[in-house]
């Protein structure tokens, strides 16, 4: 099999509901103009799409959960799904992490008073398995907490700046089927 063949192995689903495209640069500094239109199904967990694009990194999901300070009750508010270096900036990128990552949202500070009501939340997961960016991801990459190499990004980013793209993703394979195959 040729080093081309092997580059884009990686599917990811790719979509966004209406409120991640209307507050898009609050998330995602990139604009995926692969990405035209928002999915209000890209919501469901058993999401599943032909809408699958190409990817030569990780894929990922977010959830934006708000819970309610009064009754305690999570609403989703928002899901993006897709390929990290299509989405996010390379700052963005070089701090992936493999699995799953949690924090409040300071998207908060920018909604009208009609959400003062919640604690907003975001949660991201980074997975590299075809199609993994559903919300098993958040299960079955709970194991990579802790694993040596979940900073391997920084790594890749470093030395994508110095090396040909060739190289890079061949490297970047090898160390993928190793993380598969150790974990």
């Amino acid at each position: 099999m040729s080093l081309p063949s092997l580059l884009y192995t990686l599917r990811c689903y790719s979509c966004a509901n209406d409120f991640i495209v209307w507050h898009w640069r609050h998330f995602f500094l990139k604009r995926n103009y692969g990405l035209t239109t928002s999915d209000e199904g890209c919501v469901k967990p058993d999401y599943d799409s032909y809408n699958l694009q190409t990817c030569a990194t990780t894929c990922f999901i977010l959830y934006l959960n708000g819970t309610n300070r009064y009754d305690g009750k999570i609403s989703i508010l928002g899901v993006g799904r897709g390929c990290s270096s299509q989405f996010l900036t390379n700052d963005q990128h070089s701090q992936i992490i493999l699995g799953s990552h949690s924090k409040i949202s300071p998207i908060r500070n920018y909604l009208s008073v009609n959400f003062d009501m919640f604690d907003i939340s975001e949660h991201w997961c980074f997975c590299i398995n075809d199609a993994c960016n559903t919300h098993k991801c958040f299960e079955n990459y709970s194991n990579y907490l802790g694993s040596p190499l979940k900073r391997r990004q920084h790594f890749f980013d470093s030395y994508w700046l110095n090396k040909s793209t060739s190289e890079s993703y061949l490297l970047f394979l090898i160390i993928s089927l190793i993380t598969f195959i150790c974990f």
